[in-house]
């Protein structure tokens, strides 16, 4: 993907439906598919931060699909839990554009934001036994509460995306 400039990004980011006043955005250089960012607003006397992401389509070529996907799976965690979460998770919500969808296309591309999950960490590599257990319960968490959605409500967005035999 090429580089995103600043007036590209401030473009993408003036599509989703944040109110306040924009204080700023930085490049959260992690991961390995999408471009992220985060910004920064002043909402009644509080900053609140989001997560911008420009979409990989070469690695993702059905947009439309992967942004079902996501979009059926936060509404149903929301629908289960709440807006808050449960059991000490959070729930990674998005911030519709203002055409109520998903994401939003501009020049510079594709993008999808979310509500920024504060005081958490993340990490590309497990540091120790205790983390590689904790990223293990997250994840059959996350699985349990997925329990009653049905599979057939989902697209295949990746060849064996869902498999967890191919995957392992």
């Amino acid at each position: 993907m090429r580089s995103v400039t600043p007036e590209g990004l401030r473009e993408a980011i003036d599509r989703f439906r944040i109110d306040g006043e924009f204080i700023g955005v930085r490049a959260l250089p992690r991961g390995h598919i999408h471009d992220t960012f985060v910004s920064q607003w002043l909402v009644d006397g509080n900053t609140r931060q989001f997560i911008h992401q420009r979409l990989n389509n070469e690695v993702f070529p059905d947009l439309d699909l992967l942004m079902s996907n996501i979009h059926k799976v936060s509404d149903h965690m929301v629908a289960r839990l709440g807006e808050n979460g449960a059991d000490g998770f959070e729930i990674m919500r998005l911030v519709p554009n203002r055409n109520g969808n998903p994401y939003a296309s501009t020049n510079s591309g594709a993008w999808r934001t979310y509500i920024f999950i504060e005081n958490t960490e993340s990490f590309d590599r497990c540091q120790s036994t205790e983390q590689a257990f904790e990223a293990a319960r997250a994840f059959g968490w996350f699985q349990v509460q997925l329990h009653d959605l049905p599979a057939v409500e989902l697209g295949e967005t990746l060849k064996n995306f869902f498999s967890s035999p191919h995957r392992y």
